[in-house]
């Protein structure tokens, strides 16, 4: 039995892990050092502990005042610029930026050279420098990229393994025939979908591919969440703005496959409640 990878302390790996993960390969740091630190995430602060060193990255300044380790304001807007300090018991220094920072790409990024130097003053100003060209096209945004998509490709495969389980699905208004399309748009604009086809008694999928036609037959002028799930039905009611209908497809759009065939379970169970 393969024993699953763990980052920072933690199996589930979301969207806000893959965002340090990339920040932390950008340093050339190894993986293996992050396995068993341990990472919290509460509201707008995040907390980490390194060389018995509690590290908290804020954008709040009231944080200031619970500070012991080390301390890190991120994006203090002043004019056009964007003000990050760095604060511990000994030091307060700042830096300035004209954009502002990714805080889960910073401490990703953060972690990694303070590993490396146990010096936060030089951990902080690595940092920044290396954060500064995350959203450019270089190695780590590739790797960001490819991590997001085989999140959301195995999303999408859970997702139609969910609504190949529950009959009432596929099973809507006693037509003969049923399509449900399921997919999301990639970062780099292609569609992946799969599609079920209930016909008769038998139910017929297709596994995600990438369909770029596929963009021009869904509601609306574009795909503009990551996500869909839609039912080759065009007279659903709109229910609070849940469905978006042309001739060919009623679609729930949103950004997580598994949460849409949920929001349609819960639909479908109500009217049939």
């Amino acid at each position: 039995m393969t024993t699953p990878v763990k980052i920072f302390g933690q199996t589930t790996v979301d969207d806000e892990i893959i965002s340090l993960l990339a920040g932390y390969i950008a340093t050339g740091s190894s993986l293996s050092e992050i396995e068993n630190i341990s990472l919290t995430m509460n509201d707008d602060v995040l907390k980490v502990t390194l060389y018995g060193k509690t590290i908290m990255i804020t954008t709040n300044d009231q944080q200031f005042e619970t500070a012991r380790d080390i301390v890190v304001i991120l994006n203090k807007l002043i004019s056009e610029s964007y003000r990050h300090i760095l604060k511990t018991n000994s030091i307060k220094e700042e830096w300035i930026t004209f954009r502002p920072i990714n805080e889960y790409y910073f401490l990703g990024a953060f972690i990694g050279f303070y590993l490396i130097s146990n010096n936060p003053v030089d951990a902080m100003d690595k940092a920044i420098d290396i954060i500064k060209t995350m959203e450019n096209d270089n190695p780590v945004s590739s790797v960001l990229g490819r991590l997001n998509y085989y999140r959301m490709y195995k999303r999408l495969l859970e997702a139609t393994e969910r609504v190949l389980s529950r009959s009432n699905l596929l099973e809507i208004q006693g037509r003969r025939n049923q399509e449900i399309l399921i997919g999301f748009m990639n970062d780099d604009l292609n569609v992946f979908a799969s599609k079920i086809i209930k016909w008769g008694r038998s139910t017929f999928t297709t596994p995600p591919a990438r369909i770029v036609s596929i963009k021009n037959l869904l509601p609306g002028a574009n795909v503009r969440k990551r996500s869909f799930i839609c039912l080759d039905i065009n007279d659903l009611e709109n229910n609070g703005e849940l469905f978006e209908c042309n001739d060919r497809y009623c679609c729930i759009f949103g950004d997580d496959p598994i949460k849409l065939v949920i929001r349609l379970e819960k639909f479908l169970g109500g009217r049939m409640a």
